[in-house]
């Protein structure tokens, strides 16, 4: 049959589309191969499968665009200590900071030194050789012990090279500090085996994350299921037929001795269950297993399916992508990749941003952008230090009423609380089920309860659902989803389910009062439905400071006005401050402390009560992420400061109704403008 011309209109636009982003991407790939990281590819309106690509391939890029600026920084910023020799005059020249902080000499102090002086008396002996060849102008290479001002050894790596500057002979003799590496072990071999273990492990986790949205699956040699991720389990095990390990597809088993065998392309299509699969299969020789990737591409497959093309051109269409990811897109990856290990040994060894170039500046800015306000990292410190021992003692007050005897500490007794089956729902098929119908009762109780406090409510409803299966391993304990601008879809509070632990009775409802009433519910919704503000002020502007503290105070509001049913509630509630009081200690030990990871964890973990896997989850966050952690604190207690300044200044004038109408109808607005609108309304009386 004869194609109409608007077919052929049809097929030559998509082909001529589909031609110019594959070209788009192949060069992409290039300039990145090429080094010209900040090389961009802007995302077209279709927002399909290829649009996903080419976002993954910009983020990558900026991710290496970063690390590049990192590597090309001056000595004098490096995380290593680095210092330079005169062979001439056998003193050091100069040296940067982390030298200073290392060997804990000043600056002036190393240049009087000698190459001899970082060394105790043992050490120089048996490294007497090693010694030699830096002073020699010998390039080399060795783990030693040095001796720090205060007397302290520390296990350091050192690596020099030599500085051609004319007849004057300088070495550059850098020193890394390696005392966490080698805990285990004393010796080289030792402390490279454990580097090369922790590596492969990172390796292995980076191929089969959990939270990975797509199909990942391993086999051994004997085609044994021995790995799958959470994404397989919602369809794909079933399509395929793997069940309790046993592989009974013939067709995916006769893949994977093929690929085992090098005799099929890496990727391949199949159907099942009227559902597209992309599968990447790939055989691991080094541990012979294999591994299948695999992407629902149902999606994807059914508009290609709705083109006014014949079968035949949309083959050809597949071909020639399949034939561009082989021969551009993989290639691009690998080049990538090979990149990220060359630099993997350049990485920062410090996780506070104190130790980047300009960082307490950095830190300082951060700081003032996420909270607000003015205070100063040492300000936020001392603050969560009080909060965390004021929040401490009321607690300890409610577990004696209670009833318990006071021998441990706080988030001990808190942790044993949580595992105590009286707070806990029993584990049954119908429980989610149960839990989300208790949350929605108690949003119920908690609209009503606070009537007498507020003027306006909002008209858009809110409403409690659990965090779909998909996500819940690695989504939070609860978080918000406002609703639709034209209230078509309510506002909801999303409650993680996934570990039965994870919902105590005691927490509930500080977690109803943080999520929907009277929090982020209330405060979004409203600023979602005021027709005095533009749609940036409803959607756009967004700051931590004031949604989470707002979030907070209704933590403590709750409280306040008897929202609480007993005291297991308030100390749910107080559990909560705790752990937000916890994040100004830890985000400033860390940043502007020089705090490290181990010993940010180590101060959460005695406080709160969490688990090893929460605390560690919490501290990585806030070390990518310096200064947010630190504004849900820093804004509820701007706005409870902000009511007692009016409840002193106003008196018996002062309306708690009103106040909080003030407070919520400007919007989303940074601290120190919600400090100058309270002012107004003081002055106006």
């Amino acid at each position: 049959m004869l194609l109409s011309n608007g077919y052929i209109k049809n097929w030559r636009l998509f082909k001529v589309n589909m031609d110019k982003r594959l070209h788009q991407i192949q060069e992409l790939i290039t300039q990145l191969t090429l080094g010209n990281f900040n090389y961009k590819l802007a995302p077209s309106e279709s927002r399909d499968e290829i649009d996903a690509l080419i976002v993954a391939v910009n983020m990558l890029g900026e991710e290496l665009r970063v690390s590049n600026e990192k590597n090309l920084a001056l000595f004098k910023n490096s995380g290593d200590a680095i210092l330079i020799f005169s062979v001439d005059s056998n003193k050091f020249v100069d040296s940067n900071e982390t030298a200073t902080r290392l060997i804990g000499f000043s600056g002036e102090d190393i240049r009087l030194m000698s190459i001899e002086a970082l060394f105790n008396e043992e050490e120089r002996l048996n490294k007497e050789s090693e010694i030699v060849c830096l002073k020699s102008s010998i390039q080399t290479n060795f783990d030693t012990k040095i001796e720090t001002k205060y007397g302290k050894l520390k296990d350091v790596s050192f690596s020099s090279k030599i500085l051609p500057y004319g007849d004057d002979k300088f070495i550059q003799i850098s020193i890394r500090d390696i005392t966490g590496a080698i805990k285990i072990s004393n010796n080289l071999t030792q402390k490279n085996a454990e580097l090369n273990n922790a590596q492969k492990e990172i390796e292995d986790l980076s191929k089969f994350p959990s939270e990975n949205p797509n199909p990942i699956l391993r086999f051994n040699n004997k085609l044994e299921l021995i790995y799958n991720n959470s994404a397989s389990n919602i369809n794909f095990l079933s399509d395929f037929k793997i069940k309790e390990n046993n592989l009974s597809d013939g067709v995916l088993k006769t893949y994977l001795k093929r690929v085992k065998a090098n005799e099929i392309p890496e990727t391949i299509i199949e159907t099942r269950n009227k559902r597209y699969y992309s599968l990447n299969l790939v055989y691991v020789k080094e541990y012979d297993y294999m591994n299948i990737y695999a992407s629902d591409i149902t999606k994807f497959i059914r508009k290609v399916n709705e083109l006014d093309i014949s079968n035949e051109k949309k083959q050809a269409l597949f071909n020639e992508l399949s034939e561009v990811i082989q021969s551009d897109v993989k290639p691009g990856y690998r080049s990538i990749l090979q990149y990220m290990e060359s630099n993997y040994d350049l990485a920062n060894q410090h996780h506070g941003v104190w130790s980047l170039p300009n960082g307490d500046d950095f830190y300082a800015s951060r700081l003032r952008s996420y909270t607000t306000t003015d205070y100063t990292a040492e300000e936020i410190h001392q603050i969560g230090l009080a909060e965390v021992e004021r929040i401490g003692n009321r607690m300890k007050e409610i577990f004696i009423l209670l009833g318990y005897e006071v021998n441990k500490p706080i988030g001990e007794m808190m942790n044993d609380l949580n595992e105590n089956p009286e707070f806990l729902y029993a584990d049954t098929p119908d429980r989610k089920e149960i839990v989300i119908a208790d949350y929605n009762q108690m949003v119920k109780e908690a609209e009503e309860d606070v009537r007498p406090y507020f003027e306006r409510f909002p008209v858009s409803p809110v409403e409690v659902r659990a965090v779909p299966e998909y996500s819940e391993k690695t989504a939070a304990g609860g978080y918000y989803q406002a609703p639709s601008l034209d209230g078509s879809r309510p506002g909801v509070f999303y409650a993680n389910l996934y570990d039965i632990k994870q919902t105590p009775t005691f927490g509930m409802r500080t977690l109803t009062f943080h999520e929907a009433v009277p929090g982020h519910h209330f405060q979004i919704a409203l600023n979602q439905e005021n027709e005095d503000l533009t749609l940036y002020r409803k959607m756009g502007y967004r700051t931590s400071a004031f949604t989470e503290g707002w979030a907070l105070y209704s933590e403590q509001l709750a409280v306040e006005v008897g929202m609480t049913k007993n005291l297991y509630d308030e100390l749910g509630v107080l559990q909560s401050e705790m752990f937000r009081a916890n994040r100004l200690v830890v985000d400033t030990g860390m940043h502007f402390k020089k705090w490290t990871r181990e010993e940010a964890m180590e101060y959460m973990k005695s406080t709160t009560g969490m688990s090893d896997t929460e605390v560690r989850v919490e501290i990585e966050r806030y070390i990518v992420w310096p200064g947010q952690a630190t504004s849900y604190k820093m804004g509820m207690l701007k706005i409870l400061e902000l009511r007692e300044k009016a409840k002193d200044a106003l008196g018996d004038k002062f309306d708690i109704k009103k106040f909080h109408t003030i407070v919520l109808d400007q919007g989303i607005v940074p601290l120190f403008i919600l400090e100058d609108i309270i002012n107004e309304w003081i002055e106006s009386f």
